[in-house]
């Protein structure tokens, strides 16, 4: 989820359109590129990208998955987690209600 906010972020900075964004960072993942992963498996996704979308991902995968299990879920499991004004922006980002319209639009 954070991610995909950092990159809702990055276009809604470079100007680009709510309906383009959703189309580009929500729409996309939840139609197309999550139920591909979920069908396949992430494994037959990353053999099948660039040298180096592979070699990338391979290095990259394990550092945010040991943040999440090791971290990140345990905080919010013993409910201490310290990040309350991050939820809150998330909680309040315009966005959502774009994407609440472009679901209903479905």
């Amino acid at each position: 989820m954070a991610i995909m906010m950092a990159q809702i972020e990055i276009l809604r900075k470079k100007g680009h359109s709510y309906s383009e964004i959703i189309s580009e960072s929500v729409i996309e993942a939840v139609d197309s590129l999550n139920p591909f992963m979920h069908a396949r498996g992430v494994a037959f996704v990353v053999d099948n990208c660039s040298t180096t979308a592979r070699l990338g991902s391979r290095k990259w995968a394990p550092r945010p998955d040991c943040i999440l299990t090791q971290q990140a879920l345990v905080a919010v499991d013993n409910n201490a987690s310290n990040n309350r004004d991050l939820i809150s922006n998330f909680l309040s980002d315009p966005m959502r209600g774009a994407i609440e319209v472009c679901v209903q639009l479905r």
